[in-house]
């Protein structure tokens, strides 16, 4: 975002939305639960990232502006704990398409992108967090603050600070100092086809500074034919500095790059990287131990591609060979070798043939056992996947696999078919598929057969369903399912499945996991100011297959009534395996004093009865004030309360109060 030279209050406010992050809670404070959403930027957890977060319902609707870093991932959300494959994720107004173009854990609130995201790229990933599991990403209390010192071209120097305040609990009197880092990030063109970048980041939080600290120096040339590239990374074991980018902590990085393109068509890449770890002896008291390294791995890589004259037709091939010294004296040697290649064999046909080998070697130290051998060890892969259409409304895709490993041998076949019988339905759609895995210790085979129904007139209700069959040894289980979603009234909205597992061994003792799963959702909305939510799941699957054996139930409100504004949601969650109940709670109340101000307070509850019983409260309020069309003023503050079988924490209340500046795009 490029600011003017005359704009300068709106670029500073601008600036600080872009760095602000989302202060760390215990607990869920730290929503923002005003009808009108109030962006708020945060440091990803991993350094990977720069997100701006946005809860703009109490239904669990939230998302994230992620900033590019040019890395692939991970990227930390605001959330974990998400509702799987409820996220949609825009890149630059694109929509892309998950396992395809991106891979996001719900568990853990991370996404990961196929291609690295840029630092002029943004990507919005919007999701619900309207599970029970549902918990902030916490990450520390902080207010970062970037200068732009210069910029013209390639030739820029940038000076950040982090104000961030040490918690009282903390141990470490090191780190009591409220300016806790100064970052340098600079780059300059140092010839016409050359580049420099450098970032030198110091932690002012005492210590040792080595240690504490961050260094990276980068020198990029490009000619017509490829480029080379050399880089140096250094982060101490006692690294913080979570938005540093390109620096992990306690490691030390020095690599070069090569790419040629000799001929048109022919490319060739070539890596070299060194990688120590750097050991965190600051307990131990010796000072000579405190430059103690660990573990040396080094990296020789090279990869060859070869574009066919068939259409999209390749040939890759490539080694890499890979030492790690450990302290101790010992080695080991990985030798990697891949080769790929694919191609058009006739008109609607696509071939690919993998192979890769993985071989190791293992040198024990010199100074062990004096009767200890080296250890060498093989895996070898081979794979050959076929796409045929012969027609728009037929598709097959085959694929065999073979692989050999220390665990024996292994062997995959498998065939989908994906067809739509009739032209002019379009909406119909069949699909089949096998696929058989054989093993040592026996056969592993899956069926499936489903249909996809287009819409009946009636209330715009959608079919799908079918049959799944799955067997391994000691298990032989056949799965029915059934979908569907219907809306018979304008203001009326239901969904649900089933899946009906029956065992088809022929034995005394049933499966266990042959359980029936059962979901209903629905949604009431008599008018544009009431809606009502509910839903129930018996024995709910996740998106791996995994069942998990609990019984839950939820229901929610919405009510706007132009100046005041309530929500709120009560769910039960019964896992009656293990006799254990859990209570969620959360009401929202917002209330718009003028045009410009609104008042938000919200109460969220979570309790659970196992042996004992243990209860967290959380209190919040919020203050924000328009700044105009594009910027928000935010005051908001919050009380945690934690309770185990009626007796408050020892800790007392955790509170937490902050000041936010927002923009909005």
């Amino acid at each position: 975002m490029r600011q003017s030279r005359g704009a300068v209050l709106p670029g500073l406010l601008a600036s600080l939305a872009l760095l602000l992050p989302p202060a760390a809670s215990r607990g869920q404070a730290g929503q923002s639960v005003a009808p009108a959403p109030l962006p708020v930027v945060g440091a990803g957890k991993d350094g990977a990232t720069a997100t701006l977060s946005t809860l703009s319902r109490a239904d669990g609707a939230a998302s994230d502006i992620v900033f590019g870093r040019n890395v692939r991932g991970p990227y930390l959300l605001s959330w974990k704990g998400l509702r799987a494959g409820s996220e949609s994720v825009v890149r630059d107004g694109v929509a892309l398409a998950r396992d395809a173009d991106y891979t996001l854990d719900a568990d853990t609130g991370v996404v990961a992108f196929a291609l690295p995201l840029r630092p002029d790229q943004i990507a919005r990933v919007s999701y619900r967090c309207d599970t029970p599991d549902a918990r902030p990403n916490t990450s520390a209390q902080s207010l970062p603050l970037q200068w732009n010192m210069w910029e013209r071209g390639q030739n820029r120097l940038t000076f950040r600070t982090l104000l961030q305040p040490s918690s009282g609990s903390e141990k470490d009197k090191t780190a009591q100092t409220p300016l806790s880092s100064l970052q340098f990030a600079g780059g300059m063109r140092i010839a016409r086809n050359a580049d420099l970048s450098s970032g030198l980041f110091l932690n002012l939080g005492g210590g040792d500074w080595l240690e504490r600290s961050g260094l990276k120096l980068r020198e990029q040339t490009r000619f017509r034919q490829g480029e080379l590239a050399f880089s140096y990374r250094r982060a101490g074991a006692q690294f913080a500095q979570s938005d540093a980018d390109d620096l992990k902590t306690g490691r030390e990085i020095i690599e070069a790059l090569g790419a040629l393109k000799p001929l048109r068509g022919l490319s060739v890449a070539t890596t070299l990287r060194q990688t120590t770890e750097l050991l965190d002896t600051s307990k131990s008291g010796d000072a000579q131990s405190k430059s103690a390294r660990g573990d040396t791995t080094r990296e020789a890589g090279s990869v060859l591609t070869l574009a066919l004259p068939t259409d999209g037709g390749k040939l890759e091939a490539g080694r890499t060979i890979t030492t790690i010294a450990a302290g101790d004296g010992s080695a080991q040697t990985r030798t990697q070798d891949s080769a790929k290649i694919e191609g058009t064999v006739t008109r609607g046909t696509q071939i690919g043939v993998g192979y890769e080998s993985l071989a190791g070697v293992s040198a024990p130290a010199k100074s062990g056992d004096a009767g200890a051998e080296r250890t060498a060890t093989y895996e070898q892969k081979t794979s050959v996947e076929v796409k045929h259409r012969p027609s728009e409304q037929l598709a097959l895709t085959g694929a065999f696999g073979s692989s050999l490993s220390s665990s024996g041998a292994q062997d995959t076949t498998g065939l989908k078919v994906e067809a739509l019988p009739f032209a002019r339905i379009r909406k119909l759609k069949l699909t089949a598929g096998w696929e058989d895995t054989f093993r040592a210790d026996g056969a592993r085979r899956s069926r499936q057969a489903l249909i996809e129904l287009p819409p009946l007139p009636f209330g715009k209700t959608t079919l799908s369903g079918g049959v799944q069959e799955m067997s391994a040894p000691g298990v032989d289980r056949v799965t029915r399912l059934v979908n569907a979603a219907s809306r018979p009234f304008r203001y009326l909205e239901v969904s649900g499945g089933v899946r009906l597992r029956d065992s088809a061994l022929p034995t005394a003792a049933p499966d266990p996991d042959a359980v029936n799963t059962y979901n209903v959702k629905m949604a009431l909305a008599t008018s544009n100011r009431l809606r009502l939510t509910g839903k129930m799941a018996r024995n709910p699957e996740g998106d791996d297959g995994a069942v998990r054996k609990v019984q839950a139930h939820a229901l929610g409100l919405e009510t706007d009534l132009g100046f005041v504004s309530l929500s709120g949601q009560y769910g039960v969650e019964d896992d009656y395996l293990k006799s254990r109940l859990l209570n969620t709670m959360e009401l929202n109340l917002s209330l718009r004093l003028t045009h410009w101000d609104t008042l938000t307070t919200g109460f969220q509850g979570r309790s659970t009865l196992d042996q004992g019983t243990d209860a967290t409260n959380t209190y919040l309020m919020t203050f924000t004030h328009k700044l105009g069309s594009a910027f928000d003023l935010s005051l908001s503050g919050s009380m945690t309360q934690r309770a185990a079988n009626g007796l408050a924490a020892a800790d007392g209340p955790d509170y937490k109060a902050e000041a936010k500046v927002g923009v909005k795009f």
